[in-house]
């Protein structure tokens, strides 16, 4: 199975293997306006071009937006770059098997996003996992409301004791 494959680990949260590209260029996009305003200034200091105080305001404001999501981008790539990497050494022994999935009671702790509780057996032994808590910039929040009371393929990795949730459709 490839990373592509994999939706959500259990512990770290949401995969999105190679759809990383997309944070690649987010980051070439926040840095232009910046570029573009470099050049403005040096236009405006050898006089061939001048500008009004609200376009110059308008500058700086877009500047620093620019540079808030180019932080935000940043943070992202990181984070998933760091997923990517442990979930493809997991992958090197994970075994199929099915789960059952059950939503564990927040008691309106957590805004309606929750945690969940996997229930599988390999070899006659039970095994219960929990996820982790919800990342509310890097995480689906309900992600595991589709998978609630159902029976869903996992893959084990009994190496790392990690479980990872594959893409699949679920009835």
């Amino acid at each position: 199975m490839d990373i592509n494959d994999i939706e959500y680990s259990l512990t770290l949260g949401k995969v999105i293997g190679k759809k990383i590209q997309i944070l690649y260029f987010c980051i070439i996009v926040s840095l232009l306006l910046p570029l573009v305003s470099i050049g403005i200034c040096i236009t405006i200091a050898l006089d061939l071009m001048a500008i009004d105080e609200e376009m110059f305001w308008l500058l700086i404001v877009g500047n620093i937006l620019m540079l808030v999501f180019l932080g935000i981008s940043i943070y992202l790539l990181v984070h998933f770059k760091k997923i990517n990497r442990q979930v493809k050494i997991w992958l090197e022994d994970c075994q199929e098997i099915m789960g059952y999935v059950e939503k564990l009671d927040s008691q309106g702790q957590n805004n309606g996003h929750y945690q969940v509780k996997i229930t599988f057996e390999i070899d006659g032994k039970k095994y219960e996992k929990t996820s982790k808590k919800v990342n509310f910039l890097t995480d689906d929040l309900n992600y595991f409301a589709k998978y609630n009371l159902k029976c869903i393929k996992i893959l084990y990795s009994k190496d790392y004791d990690q479980v990872l949730i594959p893409k699949q459709k679920v009835l």
